[in-house]
């Protein structure tokens, strides 16, 4: 969940894409299924989720490659 990124761990959009990205490869490495929940307000863009939309966008991208 992407507010565990944002208000427990205080990451920044950067740090966060980084983390979600090693623990996508760990699944990936053992044919698991990654599933990520998102608030609709931190995809807006606006706000305390200025800069969070990447975050989203690249985990998608990121899903679509093979291992």
């Amino acid at each position: 969940m992407e507010a565990t990124y944002k208000y427990y761990n205080e990451s920044s959009p950067e740090k966060a894409i980084a983390h979600i990205n090693k623990l996508m490869q760990k699944v990936k490495d053992v044919d698991g299924t990654f599933i990520s929940v998102w608030h609709n307000e931190s995809l807006s863009d606006t706000g305390i989720w200025k800069g969070w939309k990447i975050v989203y966008e690249k985990m998608l991208k990121e899903s679509l490659i093979p291992k």
